[in-house]
């Protein structure tokens, strides 16, 4: 006799038995909990070492400028060591090498990495005319053409925060008129 038939009361159950533990839900559950938490760690922390280790998006006033900047022009050649900054801008993402232009008390400086011509150095008896292009938006830079005695001309970035942009073309505009 079947063992279902000699003890009705008490069927089979086919089934297998519960499993102990959590069900698969709260496994995908916690694991895509903890993807979520070490991405946004990821993140943070990315953001964090940008915002320690890349120039700031403003121009430096000369006694601002951060020491290793300063050396990095002078390194590529571009500032001697009897010059004083006047205004240093950097539009580098990660490193002051990428881009930086300053006004020293004898020169414009431009350094483009990306360039064919990477270093321009002009000094102020070299430009005709400097001009400025203002863009007052944040997602945007001024922009700052210099007209050269031999035809040249030379641009560059320089950000409007604090209206320094004003400031660095003042300081150019000033030294042409010496």
């Amino acid at each position: 006799m079947p063992y279902d038939q000699a003890y009705p009361d008490q069927r089979f159950n086919a089934e297998s038995p519960p499993r102990p533990g959590m069900p698969v839900w709260a496994w995908l559950l916690i694991a895509f909990g903890g993807f979520f938490v070490l991405s946004c760690g990821c993140c943070s922390g990315l953001l964090i070492y940008v915002g320690a280790t890349s120039p700031d998006t403003f121009i430096y006033a000369g006694n601002e400028v951060p020491g290793s900047y300063a050396q990095t022009a002078k390194d590529l050649g571009l500032l001697d060591d009897d010059e004083t900054l006047l205004w240093f801008y950097s539009d580098g993402f990660l490193d002051v090498a990428e881009g930086f232009y300053f006004v020293s008390d004898k020169k414009v400086g431009v350094y483009i990495e990306s360039s064919a011509q990477p270093a321009t150095a002009v000094t102020f008896d070299q430009i005709v005319a400097a001009d400025l292009y203002r863009d007052t938006s944040f997602l945007e830079d001024s922009v700052i053409t210099l007209e050269l005695r031999d035809g040249t001309i030379v641009s560059f970035p320089v950000s409007s925060e604090r209206d320094r942009d004003v400031k660095f073309h003042e300081a150019i505009e000033q030294r042409i008129n010496e």
